[in-house]
């Protein structure tokens, strides 16, 4: 299971797209860019969470789409 988490993990990075199946990931994710730990995590309100969790996918969303496409060959 971590293997394969680290492979999937990998490949969003390399391929800068991609979804990680393990919904505790994204609690990772949440706070490393918090900077919580998870006992922080767990004490906020389910509310805040959701707002934090769509404010970092549109934030995401409107980066891909707004970033200059690189020349063709």
């Amino acid at each position: 299971r971590s293997q394969r988490l680290r492979d999937q993990y990998y490949q969003v990075l390399a391929k800068g797209r991609g979804r990680i199946d393990d919904p505790r990931f994204s609690i990772a994710v949440l706070c490393a860019s918090m900077s919580w730990t998870y006992q922080e995590y767990a004490s906020q309100p389910t509310w805040f969470i959701e707002l934090l969790k769509i404010k970092a996918e549109t934030e995401a969303e409107y980066d891909k789409n707004t970033a200059p496409t690189p020349p063709k060959k």
